[in-house]
């Protein structure tokens, strides 16, 4: 396997002889084993790589200054079991991987209406990994369930929500997930930039002792006025109030 992603790396144009390597993070190493498991070739994995949102740290130009890390160094004790796993519970022919016909593959001939289709293709088709069939999606659950200090403390330039979207623009993200509150306050400016994922039910912890329950903040007509194209909500699957909260949202998506 380390022998592969060498020659994936050389096969790029750089030489870790010569340090100019590969600074990895920890989840993209473990995605890369993620996706050998899934039966990627070391090309087609580099391919999808180099489009991710941190390119210019794992990518960097010939004038950037460049240095290696030991990926197995880096791995310590879990290096064999990440670099070496391979999936023997379910057959890689089974599974559907992203590509770039993934919404014409996956949900074109399910019950999805064509406006719902369009809005997919959409998400799928924006930032640094469009026509991959992955997605990269910055969610901020700020306001009253996360508040922004809790978030941000240490970065308050994101108390304002205009920075949060900026952030996923720059960053190159396929779209941004927030609240009615961050997204509606930005959504004529930035609606038509990048893909909006409204989440129209929350948590809050302003009440003592806090609960652990979703509650509804937005509605679904809301976030297609603001221009978003996707809906997102909570379950917390497996509490005594889950049935009701899957109730809740199966009606508000009708």
């Amino acid at each position: 396997m380390k022998q592969s992603l060498v020659r994936g790396v050389k096969s790029q144009g750089m030489h870790p002889e010569r340090n100019e390597g590969v600074a990895c993070v920890w989840r993209e190493v473990e995605g890369f084993a993620l996706r050998q498991a899934q039966g990627l070739q070391v090309q087609q994995w580099f391919d999808i790589f180099r489009h991710s949102i941190v390119p210019a740290v794992l990518f960097p130009s010939p004038q950037e200054k460049t240095f290696m890390i030991n990926i197995e160094e880096l791995l310590g004790s879990d290096a064999k079991s990440l670099l070496e796993h391979q999936c023997k519970t379910i057959p890689k022919e089974t599974l559907h991987l992203p590509g770039p016909d993934f919404v014409d593959r996956i949900f074109a001939l399910s019950d999805r209406k064509p406006a719902v289709l369009r809005s997919l293709q959409q998400l799928f088709d924006h930032g640094r990994l469009a026509g991959t069939g992955y997605l990269s999606i910055l969610p901020v659950d700020q306001g009253i369930e996360h508040s922004a200090g809790a978030s941000f403390a240490q970065n308050p330039m994101y108390f304002d929500p205009e920075n949060i979207v900026k952030l996923a623009v720059e960053g190159g993200c396929n779209a941004v997930a927030s609240t009615l509150g961050v997204l509606g306050s930005v959504s004529r400016k930035y609606a038509h930039k990048i893909p909006f994922v409204l989440k129209i039910n929350h948590n809050e912890f302003l009440s003592y002792p806090n609960t652990h329950d979703q509650s509804f903040f937005a509605s679904v007509e809301q976030g297609f006025e603001m221009g978003a194209i996707a809906i997102g909500a909570t379950v917390y699957f497996g509490s005594p109030e889950s049935r009701r909260q899957i109730w809740e949202i199966s009606q508000a998506f009708q």
